[in-house]
């Protein structure tokens, strides 16, 4: 599962396994020699889907929902979720004799007075299983609440928002800068993240004319609130800009902020897309001259 950011990027909340796509994956592990290279964690206990929680600083979860996907000797589909209230470092549960996917894991938490279900990644950057894994040797997945960072090589460019645990914010133009112009924006955290740390203050440089689209991102944000200014870059003189930030909203796709001023706040909240899943925005700054 991946979150947009990054969300997104990276693991989607609530992201649900496809039969056809487990039942191809698990055809082909049961083909594969199980005496490959594969190691076996020496945690793993027969029957049992084990593992580790932790948030990036090492510290308990709470309400995470733990989701394994599969099938039984007979090639009955298996969907479980096993619920961690928490807080705790360390899940472990009882699973139908089988073969099974990689495990995933999502976060149900209230930041500034909104609910989120936010994705969890795999611990120690492991990648998905290449093939299905049988409980008779028992399932071992550690899950981190990550809010920043790129997710593990092979799963997602790391020129657009796939490609990071972090948030995106989009960098729009809402005025003439001439053919050439640069540009610095600011966010500086509005109290804690989601995941309670305190955050750093992030500057990017973007330039015009534009070389490319992803150029408009602004990549692996972690989740959380931010006040944002910009600047456009006169030498040694920095002129500041005005700026709005808002979210589309897919119900009124047209709706913006009609007034500027020289700080916006910048807030990425969890939405229902047209496909009917929820995920974070990406909202839009926009500078003016």
């Amino acid at each position: 599962m991946r979150s947009g950011g990054g969300t997104a990027g990276i693991y989607v909340a609530g992201a649900a396994i496809r039969a056809g796509v487990v039942m191809a994956i698990l055809l082909a592990g049961l083909a594969c020699d199980r005496s490959g290279t594969e190691s076996v964690d020496p945690r793993a206990k027969a029957g049992l889907l084990t593992g580790k929680l932790a948030d990036d600083r090492g510290g308990p979860l709470s309400n995470v929902m733990v989701r394994v996907a599969g099938f039984t000797r007979g090639g009955v589909p298996v969907n479980k979720e096993f619920k961690v209230a928490g807080p705790a470092k360390e899940f472990s549960f009882e699973v139908p004799e089988g073969t099974y996917t990689a495990p995933e894991a999502v976060i149900d938490l209230e930041y500034n007075n909104r609910s989120y279900t936010l994705g969890l990644a795999p611990g120690n950057g492991e990648k998905e299983w290449p093939r299905a894994r049988d409980s008779k040797a028992g399932l071992v997945r550690d899950f981190i609440f990550k809010i920043s960072g790129a997710l593990p090589e092979g799963l997602g460019s790391d020129v657009d928002p796939s490609g990071y645990y972090g948030s995106t914010a989009v960098f729009e133009l809402g005025g003439e800068f001439g053919d050439v112009a640069s540009f610095e924006i600011t966010l500086k955290p509005d109290g804690p993240l989601i995941d309670g740390s305190e955050g750093k203050t992030l500057t990017f440089t973007r330039k015009i004319p534009w070389r490319r689209h992803e150029d408009h991102y602004l990549l692996d944000i972690p989740t959380g609130r931010y006040i944002a200014t910009a600047k456009l870059l006169y030498g040694t003189r920095p002129k500041p800009l005005k700026i709005i930030s808002y979210a589309i909203d897919p119900e009124n796709p047209d709706a913006a902020p009609d007034r500027s001023a020289l700080s916006a706040v910048v807030e990425f909240e969890m939405r229902k897309g047209r496909d009917g899943k929820l995920n974070l925005t990406r909202p839009s700054i926009v500078v003016f001259p």
